[in-house]
This record gives C-alpha cells, structure tokens and sequence, in this order.
C-alpha cells in the first residue's frame, strides 16, 4: 500500500487471477468510482490499465503490473498459439495456484494431470509409462503441444535405445511403439534393439495381444515361431500367444506337430501343456536292432523311444505300454552285454559318460563341467533350447547320448563323472583317484573363481537341479511347469558362469548328467536282498548268488537282476528290478513315488552329453563352385576359396539343395589356413543338371571352426551343355 492506502494491480492481457482482498476494475465506471479510494485495485484490460497507469503515473502514485499466465505458457512451450495458451490459463488458473513459479513443461503438466511422472528422467520403466499413459489419455490440441514440449525435453536425455519411445507424442504413435515394443508388430525403422518391455500388461494391451495371436494363428503365419524365439519379448506377452495356440490347436488338432508343441512347451499352463501333449502321440519307435552300433542304439532310444515311453507312460493303452516294456528289456538285454566290452574296448569308451569326459578335457581352453542330478534327455532338450536363446555367446556344438554310470543312482554315478572312470575305481579308497578338474560349492554361481580362470584349467561345478524338484515336488499339479521353470534358471546361471571367465580365454561348457529316470510310477514291491543297502531300484553289497559266465543272474522268482562288480566296473555287486518297481526301504515314505532311478530301463541309463563352445564367430570365408559339364553326366566342380578369417578352418563338405531339398552332398575335407586362398578340383558330381535345374539349386559349404561347423551360403558360377544346342530342331527339314 501507497501513502494513500492505495495499492494498484495492473492486468492488461486479462487472464490472470486477481489476488485475494482486490476489487476486480473491468470498466471506467469501476475505476472512476473506486480510482482514489484506499483500497487494493485489479485492473483488467488492455485500453483500461493504459488509461489508468497513465492517470496514477500523473498523481505520483505507483503502480505493479501482473505477469500474464497466458504469456509465461507461451515462453515455456513457443509453440502454444495465444488461443491455445488462454485456453489452458482456464483450466489453471486456479485460487492458490502460483503460475510465476512456472518454469517447463512439466510444472504445466503437473497441474494438469497431478497423477503423472513429469518429473522423472528417462529410464525403461518411465517410458513404458509414458506411452501407456498418452496411448489411453484424450488430450487437446493445446496440451497436445505441452506434450510434445515436454518429450522432446526427455528424447534429449534418454539413452539410444529409448529415444524412440519419447518421440511418439500423440495416441496413435504410442500404440504404435508399443506394439513394436512388445513384439506385435516388426522392430521400427531405426534399427535399434528395443530393451525388455519392464511393466506389467494393463488388460486392454492383453487383450490386444491376444486378438493378435488369434489372427496369427488362423491366417498360419509364420510369425508365430519367430514371436516365441524372441528375446527380446516379454514372457507374459509369450504366455498369451501361446494360450491362444493351444485353443487353437485344441480345436485344429491336425494342424499340431511336435515342433510346435516345443515352443509352446515353456509359456503354458501344466493343465494346457497336457491337453496338447495328449493330442499329439509320437511315432512308435519300431523294431530294437541290436546289431547296430552303439551309437545308433543310443540315438534311436533318443530320439525314438524315450517319446513315445514318456507320452504312452501318461496316456497309453495297455498295449502301448507292454510294447514299451518289450523294448525296454530287449534294451537292458543288449546293455548287460555291450557295457563290460565298453569298459575294456577304447573304441567303444566314448559311450559311457565318464570316459567321455576324461577323453574332453583341452589345453587351451578352459573347460567348466556342468554337473546336473538327475537331467533326462527330454528335460535336456529343453535346457538346451533355453540355453540358446538366452546366451548370444555359446553355440552347440555337441548334443548326443551317453551311457551313465551303473548303477544309475548319485553315490555311484556322480564320482565317476567328477574321476573320468568307472564306479570301481573312481571309489577305490585304497588307489584314490584325484578329481579331473576343481570341484566348485554347490549351487551358487562360481563367478569369481571362474574369473580367475586360466587355459587348460577344468572346473566342476555340481547343481542338485532338477533332481531336487522332481523329488520335493513329485506330487504337485504343476511338476512340469516347475521342472520347466528350473530348466530356464539354471540355463541363466550357465551363461553367468560361462560369462564369468576372462573374455581373452577360450571356454567350452559340458552338460551332462549322472542319471535319468523312469516316466511311470513305481511301488514298492522289492525285498532288500540279504547283505545289501538299497536305493529306490538299486541295491548293492554281497549277495549269496552265481553270477555266471557272463557277470549277471536274473532270479526268476524275485524279479531281480545281479551284476559283477568287477565285470561291469562297480563299486559292489548290484541287484536292480527287471520291473518299474522299487525296493522296500525301512522307514521309507509311501509306498509308492514318482521319478524313481536306479535301475537299467532306457530312460535311466541314458544322459545327455552338450558341449558348447563360447564366442566361436561365423568364419569370414568366401567360396565360388565353377564347373562345365554334359545334362545328365558326370562333372566335376571346381571350388575357390578365400579364407579372410584369422583362424585355420576345415571346408568338410559342398551341399546342393534342389528346391530347399537337399539334393546332394559332396565331401570335401579341405583344410585352409588362416588369411590364405585354396583352390579344389572336385569333387565329382554326377549326372550333371540341365540348365533349367540349375537355377533352383542353392549351394552351402559345411565350414569347421575351432571344432564348431558352420554352413555358409556359395556363389555358383556353372555352365551346361545339351546334347541339342540349336532352338529351332525344324530348321533342318526345310
């Protein structure tokens, strides 16, 4: 207030809130009636503030103009237009509210949406909640560029790959990062590789995913399998898609096949899985030929058997299973007799996993044996997929089956494995043999011994998954999902590992396991046979029995098979069921259980066998196939190759493919050196393609590196001569 008692506020653009107290002056009659008393005046308008500043300036009385909130809007976002900026002053400007103090859009926006995250830095989390916020929010042209001010403002600060994210500014835009973010659409032109999505779904986005899967799956894209290998999508989103795939294939079940059935695999409930599962019987394996070689013996109970054991144990008929049962014991009849002339024969030791270690171990690189308990060869499938998608820096190299050691229980089989040798010698406490590596603390990742890690160095490290939850959780409705569950953990913790060693030290990482175990239930049944322990299906001690020529003695009237120490290299004379069942144990629980081992039947014996090597790069290795030959001949081909590579590589092999058929492969065995060119004549190859069929062939080079092969694309510069070179044949007759 003035010596006059006399304050004047002056508001020529007329939009900002007259302070509490004042008199409000919007016309001359106000002003003349209230100009001189002592009183706090308001005056709004632009001609009445000129007049009445002039009319105090000439009395010597001061006055104070009001900043106008419409034009503090305006500094901060320049693009507000004058209409657009008072529009907003409306909703603003409100009793209590200081608009002076507005500095950047975010004080705006504030104020208009209290709820939000103005004014938080750009982060992963933040700018899932922008676009969440802005793709369901309806906004006004004006706050429209209050919005594009402020996001602006975040894509300046935001690392690389979110930038992205803060340059949608209106719904349409936000919807449409989101659904390249969550996988639903292809990747936006940037290039950039989005991060995880890291919030939860809000409803309206699953159910737009799963609108998106259901038309995936009617229209048969191929998109589908691409959606669920992805990493970089989020597993809630994987677990709607692939729900949708299993209504689907519920109804569509001629449309199901085992490699869909994988993928779904690790994103369903236990309930669908089985559902699926149920409708997709594998193959029968055929005939048990035992002629084979030992190899093949064992790929076929891989590949052939064990399916078709594992779905008929849950949803075969009778029939089904004693087929099963046939095959199991025409199989424990052919191992009673290859395993001793495995122990003895160094061409048949590469069969049994312990030998197969020993035989594994290199010098130059670091080599981490990855112990599991009890993983089967379809949990490892599994662990395998899981691997791979997970770790960019491993590749398989090796994935086959082995023989575990007898009998197929941990106390035996375990340090066998940790000792490369049979049970026999691997528990003699007179002659104690050293463990082939340093075995590493149980469960926990090994990473800072792993760090210290140098060439030629073994490390052991034993994880008691997923025998453990097999075992704790065998009753449980979701066993499979748990399993499954524990399967991605532990390949998490095997890429942390492999990690873990110096990036300048060369690493392979074997998989393997000491047992499997039975699909079907067991009771029971056995009695401890005298002077033995017992173990679920195994026994061992000194029994009263003739073992006979060959090592072994089936007892008719128990049910039991016995086994030589020394002729199968154990620890103990054995004594396993020739049945599913198990021993009774004093004290035991129940008397029956679920995932019982011990014994010889397929699925317990064998174990999976994964190499895989760390940061083994594709080679840099160009190859040209030039050739000439007669249709329908013998021609022989010509290979150039340039090796850019730094490392040696082995050309083993030239395949053709006819249509995406493989049509032929032509061994090569080449060895090339580092930075160097090598030419091959040959190798032959017979009946030589007419011109036509020349443009379907596609021609890929198998390439070995470091001991990982690589199939590499060819560039084929061939020619053809007929038999008739002339177009026109009639010219002749003319």
């Amino acid at each position: 207030m003035n010596e006059a008692g006399l304050e004047v506020l002056l508001d020529p653009v007329g939009d900002a809130q007259a302070p509490e107290g004042c008199t409000v002056i919007e016309t001359e009659v106000e002003f003349l009636r209230h100009a001189l008393r002592p009183h706090r005046l308001f005056i709004r308008g632009k001609e009445l503030c000129r007049w009445a500043e002039q009319f105090y300036r000439g009395r010597g009385i001061p006055v104070r103009r009001i900043a106008s909130p419409s034009r503090v809007l305006r500094e901060i976002c320049p693009r507000l237009s004058e209409q657009q900026a008072k529009e907003l002053v409306g909703r603003l400007c409100q009793p209590g509210i200081d608009y002076i103090q507005w500095q950047k859009p975010a004080d705006i926006l504030a104020l208009l949406y209290p709820n939000g995250r103005w004014y938080e830095p750009p982060s992963e989390e933040h700018s899932a909640w922008w676009l969440l916020w802005l793709e369901e929010v309806q906004i006004s042209e004006a706050e429209q560029v209050v919005l594009r001010e402020q996001a602006s403002l975040w894509e300046q600060d935001a690392p690389e790959a979110l930038k992205p994210m803060y340059e949608a500014c209106e719904p349409h835009q936000a919807q449409e990062v989101l659904e390249a973010w969550l996988g639903l659409t292809s990747e936006r032109s940037t290039g950039i590789q989005l991060p995880l999505f890291p919030c939860g779904l809000p409803n309206r986005w699953r159910e737009r995913i799963s609108e998106t899967a259901k038309r995936w799956y009617v229209q048969g894209q191929p998109k589908l399998s691409e959606y669920l290998k992805r990493q970089d999508v989020i597993r809630p989103a994987k677990e709607i898609v692939a729900d949708e795939g299993a209504k689907y294939y519920l109804n569509h079940p001629s449309a199901l096949n085992k490699e869909v059935l994988f993928l779904l695999k690790p994103y369903l409930s236990h309930k669908r899985w089985k559902e699926l599962e149920k409708l997709l019987p594998p193959q029968p394996p055929g005939e048990f030929d035992s002629s084979q070689p030992a190899e093949k013996v064992l790929k076929w109970v891989a590949d052939k058997y064990l399916p078709y054991r594992k779905w008929v144990s849950e949803y075969g008929n009778d029939e089904q299973y004693k087929q099963t049962e046939q095959l199991a014991h025409q199989f424990i009849d052919w191992l009673l007799h290859f395993y001793p002339r495995a122990l003895q024969d160094l061409s048949l030791r590469t069969s049994l996993v312990f030998w197969k270690v020993r035989s594994s171990l290199a010098d130059d690189k670091v080599t981490l044996l990855v112990v599991l308990d009890g993983l089967g060869w379809l949990d490892a499938l599994s662990l395998d997929e899981h691997i791979q998608q997970k770790s960019r820096r491993l590749k398989n190299f090796t994935f086959e089956p082995v023989l575990s050691a007898l009998p197929t229980i941990t106390r035996f089989a375990k340090p066998a494995i940790f000792k490369g040798a049979c049970p026999s010698l691997a528990l003699d406490a007179e002659k104690k043999l050293s463990d082939l590596g340093e075995v590493l603390p149980e469960g926990n990742i090994p990473i800072w011994r792993l760090s210290q890690a140098q060439p030629g160095q073994c490390f052991i490290w034993r994880i008691n998954e997923p025998d453990k939850t097999y075992h704790e959780r065998y009753d449980s409705k979701t066993i499979a999902q748990d399993v499954e569950s524990e399967l991605c953990n532990l390949a998490e913790k095997i890429e942390k590992a492999s990690d873990s060693v110096p990036s300048d030290v060369p690493v392979q990482v074997i998989v393997t396991s000491d047992h499997g175990r039975l699909f079907c239930s067991s009771e029971k049944r056995h009695c401890p046979p005298s002077g033995m322990q017992v173990r679920e299906r195994a026994a061992w001690g000194n029994p009263s029995v003739h073992f006979g020529e060959h090592g072994y003695f089936h007892d008719d009237q128990t049910g039991l098979l016995y086994l030589h120490a020394e002729r199968f290299g154990l620890a103990a004379h054995v004594a396993v069921p020739m049945d599913v069942h198990m021993f009774v144990t004093e004290g035991g629980k129940g008397n029956h259980g679920c995932f019982a081992h011990g014994g010889l039947y397929p699925e317990e014996v064998l174990v999976p066998w994964l190499v895989y090597v760390r940061d083994v790069q594709k080679p840099k290795v160009e190859i040209e196939v030039s050739g000439s030959g007669q249709a329908g001949k013998d021609g022989a081909l010509r290979l150039l190759i340039h090796n850019l590579d730094e490392r040696n590589v082995f050309i083993k092999a030239l395949r053709l493919y006819m249509e995406d058929q493989l049509w032929k492969s032509l061994p090569v065995e080449k060895k090339v050196d580092a930075l160097s060119e090598a030419r091959i004549e040959g190798p032959l190859l017979p009946s030589w393609p007419a011109k036509t069929q020349w443009g379907q062939v596609r021609a890929e080079a198998v390439v070995q590196v470091q001991g990982v092969q690589f199939e590499l694309l060819v560039q084929l510069s061939v020619e053809t001569r007929e038999m008739y070179q002339k177009e026109n044949l009639l010219e002749e007759l003319e």
